[in-house]
């Protein structure tokens, strides 16, 4: 009797781990099948394979003709990873240059490829001549690139350096490179959801060409569809504010986006205050880009008044000073956001604004640096945003950010324009520190319509977000069926893929934690002046996630597998009755 009950005791608990594990894998493989695309990029690639082919063009050709590639890897000169082993397409003969050349055609490094160290084939090559050295096909290659002084030296010789007056020349190169660079990244996420700052800056600069701006507003209206709601996000409303401003730059009104207005959620104070200051900086902004009314709130909330933004705004600002998230140290990028939301206010009929702005930039005025940068705490690096945003700010208020002069810094004669072309990337796009090697995504963005905002002031034109000079019409985007408007790109963890998802672009910080994986930023994208520590935790938690999830399948296999194994061995030891 006792053998019978172990026996039936046994199967139970086979049956009940198989019953548990069968519904997760059930469940995974539905997900699978909704979720994941049928291309290569679905199969996770072995660490012996090349990660990506560099020339897009060759894609094709290389599938056809495996030999003809080389494997390039890249390090900078402390050591630090750049790019992971990357197949190269090359021709038959092809030289080390020319190499380099198709390798740097999407990332523009801004190094002297000839002062470099090469490994090829585990063989150091030192003062290789790379305009004669001569590839092999699946030929190894690992490259180290100079040293940062040698690098500044020939930045320095190139004339990349800061200028007591920078250049006409060079101002109209960087802006004419910089809004090819935005139109490109734009272009490649088809106009997604995410684009608002590309489309503000070209718009503003009278360079958004009619189809472009067309895509946008398609994928608006996906995303609007989407969401089922006037609300773009339930705790961000930074996603409705800027989405009006880039829909009335393009002259389109944003109250009736296919039946939906957008301008309705802002009208709840207590939505906006949800986000601390960014909340009612930006709504403040879109309000004003065409002096919009604002709506009534529903009878739940809290009704948003000008005034009350405002007096909330100069409420905020720190004694003598300016304005911070936690309203505990000055912020040079939140200080300058608040300016721009104060500045059609910045009157004789409004005192107490008056006098908070001319604080204010009494305060930036009196830490800006050596080489005419703007920056509250050195130690974590001078960033390109920041100069853009007082750029952005200045112009706004109808002062010149190059020769006025209580923002040209003493003795060195550097001026804010100075301080931002220092981080001009010389093939298109800007930094976001002066250390980095390639040029940063939300850098690149707010370098260009700061620029824009540079250039109108210099013309005579109403400011960025002065949108009085445009004339409103119907808004006429489509939504395409099963379109969500956002854009799906590859999440890389250690250069494995694990994923598709939405992304406004790349977490620049100096972690390794970090490495250059593109991330999730459901926090927003930058403009909302969230700190460094707070976008770090926000990754790391959503990394540990992402192992989670790739963790868990191993366990549902190993639970089933224990459930076969029970269950073979039940029936192995049953013996006739």
């Amino acid at each position: 009797m006792a053998l019978h009950m172990r026996k039936i005791v046994s199967v139970l608990i086979a049956l009940i781990m198989m019953m548990s594990a069968a519904p997760v894998f059930a469940e995974e493989v539905q997900e699978a099948e909704q979720t994941e695309p049928a291309t290569e990029q679905a199969v996770e690639q072995q660490p012996d394979q090349p990660e990506k082919v560099t020339n897009p063009t060759a894609e094709k050709s290389s599938v056809q003709n495996e030999a003809e590639w080389v494997e390039v890897t890249l390090y900078d000169s402390e050591e630090n990873k750049l790019e992971d082993r990357e197949k190269v397409q090359i021709e038959s003969g092809m030289t080390m240059k020319e190499m380099l050349d198709v390798f740097n055609r999407n990332r523009h490094y801004e190094f002297d490829w000839e002062k470099c160290t090469y490994l090829v084939n585990e063989k150091k090559e030192d003062a290789i001549d790379i305009d004669n050295f001569r590839l092999q096909a699946e030929d190894s290659v690992i490259i180290r690139a100079e040293s940062s002084e040698t690098s500044s030296e020939a930045i320095e010789l190139n004339g990349e350096a800061q200028l007591a007056m920078v250049a006409p020349e060079k101002l109209s190169e960087a802006y004419t490179s910089t809004g090819t660079a935005v139109t490109q990244t734009a272009t490649a996420s088809k106009w997604a959801f995410g684009s608002e700052w590309i489309v503000i800056g070209l718009s503003r600069a009278e360079s958004l060409n009619e189809a472009d701006a067309e895509a946008y507003c398609d994928r608006v209206a996906a995303y609007v569809a989407s969401k089922n709601s006037d609300k773009l996000d339930e705790k961000l409303s930074t996603f409705n504010s800027k989405t009006v401003i880039s829909l009335t730059s393009l002259g389109f009104d944003p109250t009736d986006v296919n039946g939906v207005n957008l301008l309705k959620p802002l009208a709840d104070m207590n939505y906006l205050t949800k986000q601390g200051l960014s909340g009612p900086v930006w709504a403040l902004i879109a309000f004003d880009s065409h002096n919009y009314e604002i709506p009534t709130a529903d009878a739940n909330q809290k009704q948003t008044t000008r005034e009350g933004l405002v007096n909330l705004l100069v409420g905020s600002q720190l004694p003598g000073q300016g304005w911070d998230m936690r309203c505990t140290t000055s912020d040079v990028d939140m200080t300058c956001m608040v300016l721009q939301a104060l500045t059609p206010y910045y009157n004789d009929d409004n005192p107490a604004v008056k006098n908070a702005v001319d604080n204010a930039l009494d305060w930036l005025s009196s830490i800006q640096n050596s080489d005419g940068s703007f920056c509250t705490d050195l130690s974590a690096g001078v960033s390109s945003e920041s100069q853009s945003q007082v750029i952005v700010t200045l112009t706004g208020l109808g002062i010149d950010p190059e020769t006025d002069s209580r923002f040209v810094a003493k003795g060195s004669k550097k001026s804010a324009m100075d301080a931002l072309m220092s981080f001009y990337f010389s093939r298109g796009g800007f930094k976001h520190v002066s250390s980095n090697v390639k040029a940063d995504r939300l850098a690149t963005e707010q370098g260009y319509y700061a620029l824009t905002a540079y250039y109108r002031f210099k013309s005579g034109k109403s400011s960025l977000y002065d949108m009085s000079d445009i004339s409103l019409e119907k808004f006429r985007g489509t939504a395409k069926p099963g379109d969500k408007g956002n854009g799906d790109k590859e999440i890389k963890t250690a250069g494995r893929p694990s994923g598709k998802t939405r992304s406004l672009g790349y977490l620049a910080l100096d972690n390794e934690e970090t490495d250059d994986s593109l991330i999730e930023e459901h926090f927003s994208d930058g403009q909302d002046n969230q700190s460094a520590s707070e976008q770090q935790k926000e990754y790391n938690e959503y990394m540990r996630s992402v192992k989670l999830v790739r963790t868990l399948p191993w366990i549902y296999i190993a639970i089933g597998a224990l459930a076969l194994m029970g269950l073979v061995l039940v029936l192995r030891n049953r013996k006739p009755e």
